[in-house]
């Protein structure tokens, strides 16, 4: 009796904890009251994330909890990167939620190393620092992608200027057909993309200076802010366009140049420490053997 009531217990205690479980570690489930674009969101993040799918509530317990361990500033950069490279659907609180709960398994493999040589509370501070560490190492990659990103944009600017000012020479007199051959010419090009973006925007009827200045919010960079400010104002006040775009070409292309310079006179700078350890290296090669002669 005493075995069967043990039985009974432990049965009992084990469907109690998998029925926990299941709430919180399953398929997920979509809560009423959602808005549709909100359930059309999360239904694409499921399908997208195997670990958003099966472990969607401790996905958002951690994405509710990320503002209180890193700067919330630091999340909408992040979601601005995840939109600037078409990583659809994620908010940046979600995206770095669901990455610390993919790498619980690395974490754990490190763990267990960890605890081998070490004891308990070293390995726990080790799982927890390696989950914190991920969001901020993933916030830091994908910071230098979209940096990437733009600095493609911004190099790619002035040639695809005059491959527009070409254009308008050649007789198409509207700003869509410029933007139209510009994106076939950088077709797997970010700057392609950005201009596919505009055009897609165009076709479903919005204004051109409202994805113009959507561009801009995306790209965040001076010379396309610079350049959507010299395509509205020459198309709000009839300048023409093909006059605007050659002088906007020109002052990018004078300061690209003068990046250049800069840039090169940073590599000196950069270049000396390892100059300076090279030498050195050099020099105890060739003082070596006279060293050794004189010692023995």
């Amino acid at each position: 009796m005493h075995d069967q009531l043990l039985l009974m217990t432990g049965l009992t205690t084990a469907a109690s904890l998998g029925s926990a479980a299941w709430q919180v570690i399953g398929p997920e489930r979509l809560p009423a009251g959602l808005t549709d674009s909100e359930r059309r969101r999360r239904t694409a993040l499921a399908d997208e994330s195997f670990v958003f799918r099966w472990m969607g509530e401790p996905a958002r317990w951690l994405a509710a909890l990320a503002p209180r361990v890193a700067s919330p500033a630091a999340f909408t950069r992040l979601s601005h990167d995840l939109e600037l490279l078409e990583i659809r659907h994620w908010r940046g609180d979600e995206f770095a939620a669901v990455k610390s709960l993919e790498a619980i398994p690395v974490v754990g493999m490190i763990a267990l190393l960890v605890g081998y040589f070490a004891g308990p509370t070293v390995t726990a501070i080790a799982i927890g620092l390696g989950i914190v560490a991920v969001p901020f190492v993933l916030m830091h990659d994908l910071r230098s992608r979209a940096g990437t990103y733009v600095a493609n944009v911004r190099l790619r600017l002035p040639y695809v200027l005059d491959l527009m000012t070409l254009v308008l020479e050649a007789g198409a007199g509207t700003l869509p057909a410029c933007l139209e051959r510009a994106a076939e010419e950088c077709e797997d090009h970010p700057l392609g993309l950005e201009l596919q973006r505009v055009l897609t925007g165009l076709k479903q009827g919005a204004s051109q200076a409202d994805m113009l200045r959507e561009m801009d919010r995306r790209l965040a960079d001076p010379d396309v802010r610079e350049l959507v400010s010299t395509l509205t104002t020459a198309e709000e006040r009839g300048i023409p366009l093909k006059e605007a775009l050659r002088s906007q070409a020109d002052r990018m292309r004078r300061r690209e140049v003068q990046w250049l310079e800069k840039s090169a006179e940073e590599a000196k700078v950069h270049i000396t420490w390892p100059a300076l350890l090279v030498m050195v290296a050099c020099l105890l090669i060739i003082a070596a053997p006279w060293v050794i002669i004189l010692v023995v």
